[in-house]
């Protein structure tokens, strides 16, 4: 018992953590809309990323070469 009222009193205090976060982040002027935009263009580019490397792994197969020798054929980081 003793354990689970230490487990709450540590997510209360995670929670008022996260409240003082929230309520700093306004008062400089952020937006929960402009977040929300972000997180969708940044799933967008992960999508387009995602199928830019399924390409290039097939054409790696179709020229008998590396991912790694098609990133460099095409000047790509692959960290990008």
């Amino acid at each position: 018992m003793e354990n689970l009222r230490k487990q709450i009193e540590s997510l209360k205090s995670k929670e008022h953590h996260l409240d003082e976060q929230i309520k700093n982040l306004r008062e400089e002027g952020f937006k929960e809309e402009e977040l929300n935009m972000h997180i969708e263009k940044l799933h967008e580019y992960n999508e387009v990323k995602d199928i830019a490397q399924l390409i290039l792994g097939k054409l790696a197969i179709f020229e008998g070469v590396t991912i790694k020798e098609m990133h460099e054929k095409y000047g790509l980081n692959p960290e990008d």
